[in-house]
């Protein structure tokens, strides 16, 4: 499902931040990606979302058509300031924040640092302790995956076999909107490369006490969604983080794993409906 309009926030570096609209109006809901994907990975379960609400999709700086960051440095303030800008920019009513592994890390913080503009959230798999086995594998996957490509079926297939939930549709979907380039040339992804080095920055690895902290200081309403096989949320502490969020639900989404907005979409997006994303009743001034 395309957008019906896209547009860009300027953050303070001058880097642009692209994001992605579905619907008119002043938008409600904002859909954030994980670590290496892009807007686009949302495309399916937001075409799959029924009402009249008008939802968003950004771009995190070196991921998909944002601008890349000039010294290729990434960190979760930058992140979090960004989409905080975005928010401040478009969203005049406050907002759902959905997001996706290190989106989910993004809307926990934003929903402790800017209650004003966040309403609810939706945490889809992101662990507030990843094995680091994992993780070390997440980089390893994202190194392996930045090179040339002769053809974007190529991307495909080294996406299915990474992914073994993906199906090769969703994967051709993927490689569409995951690369630059053409034919003649090759194609390469549109994510920083340096990208793969993110959390090896010392300071910008958080430790656990301080997510389990930040997530008993969430206030909204939220849900946590899990992929069944997930290799990074186990389902003890999905539990666990349900039980310190308060005003909380768990959804186990079965058939996939890490990349269960890729890998089971539209289960994903029948959660979110149930869940109520967007129309809630607001707070008296």
């Amino acid at each position: 499902m395309q957008a019906d309009h896209i547009d860009c926030y300027v953050a303070k570096d001058e880097v642009r931040i692209r994001f992605y609209q579905w619907g008119k109006g002043d938008p409600d809901v904002l859909f954030i990606h994980g670590l290496g994907d892009g807007a686009y990975v949302w495309n399916v379960v937001i075409g799959a979302l029924h009402g009249n609400s008008c939802v968003a999709a950004v771009d995190l700086r070196g991921h998909g058509d944002s601008d890349w960051s000039a010294n290729g440095k990434y960190s979760i303030d930058t992140f979090l300031a960004d989409v905080e800008g975005v928010l401040e920019s478009r969203f005049r009513l406050g907002a759902t924040i959905v997001g996706h592994s290190l989106g989910g890390d993004i809307a926990i913080r934003l929903a402790v640092r800017r209650p004003d503009l966040v309403r609810k959230i939706a945490i889809l798999d992101f662990s507030p302790e990843p094995d680091p086995r994992v993780l070390n594998r997440v980089r390893d996957d994202l190194r392996m995956r930045d090179r040339k490509y002769r053809t974007r079926d190529e991307y495909a297939s080294i996406l299915l076999t990474q992914r073994p939930f993906l199906t090769a549709q969703e994967a051709a979907r993927l490689s569409k909107h995951a690369l630059d380039g053409c034919v003649e040339q090759g194609f390469t992804l549109k994510s920083d490369p340096s990208l793969s080095e993110y959390r090896r920055q010392k300071a910008d690895a958080p430790s656990q006490e301080e997510m389990w902290t930040l997530i008993k200081s969430v206030r909204c309403e939220n849900i946590i969604l899990r992929g069944v096989s997930s290799s990074v949320l186990s389902a003890p502490i999905a539990r666990r983080m349900s039980e310190l969020l308060g005003n909380s639900r768990y959804t186990p989404i079965s058939n996939c794993g890490h990349g269960l907005v890729t890998e089971n979409p539209f289960a994903v997006a029948a959660a979110l409906e149930e869940f109520q994303l967007s129309n809630w009743p607001m707070e008296a001034a």
